[in-house]
């Protein structure tokens, strides 16, 4: 009788567990969040801003690139609410509607980080200081993130093992 009630503890314990991520999605995501923001205070911490803003389409709708712009874009959202899915880096409007500021969309991230010349075109201008930064700024806190994220769900997993 002793035999059977700690088998059926062990085996609701285990149903519990295998829905994990279903019943507890906010606060994983909340968890993941907080994973998320040591890469973000790592690459706002990287990045220079440009000593001036950028005209890009010079005309009366000009469309400008503030100074610290790149730094102001990086955070973290979710993209699908289905999962406990957290992303981080620079933020844009487009195509995503992330209702980002216009001083603070990252549009342009990806200039910054591969250069403004592909590949396939010669070769990318590698001589501003924030070439790469993004790739930098993640194997930089890549084992802090791993080690961090482990403790936190770690903990939220002790919950649902009682």
């Amino acid at each position: 009788m002793i035999y059977w009630r700690l088998e059926e503890s062990i085996f609701k314990k285990l149903e519990r567990a295998a829905q994990f991520g279903a019943i507890n999605e906010k606060q994983v995501r909340q968890r993941y969040r907080k994973v998320a923001q040591i890469f973000v205070r790592k690459a706002k911490g990287m990045v220079k801003p440009y000593k001036r803003n950028i005209v890009v389409r010079p005309s009366k709708d000009a469309l400008l690139v503030y100074r610290g712009q790149l730094r102001d874009s990086m955070g973290t959202w979710s993209p699908d609410n289905k999962f406990p899915t957290v992303l981080a880096g620079p933020r844009a409007n487009h195509p995503m509607k992330r209702k980002v500021p216009a001083y603070a969309d990252g549009w342009f991230a990806h200039i910054v980080e591969e250069g403004d010349f592909p590949d396939e075109f010669g070769g990318k201008s590698s001589s501003h200081p924030n070439y790469k930064v993004i790739r930098r700024a993640m194997q930089a806190t890549e084992a802090q993130m791993r080690a961090k994220l482990q403790q936190e769900l770690r903990q939220e997993f002790e919950k649902y093992m009682r």
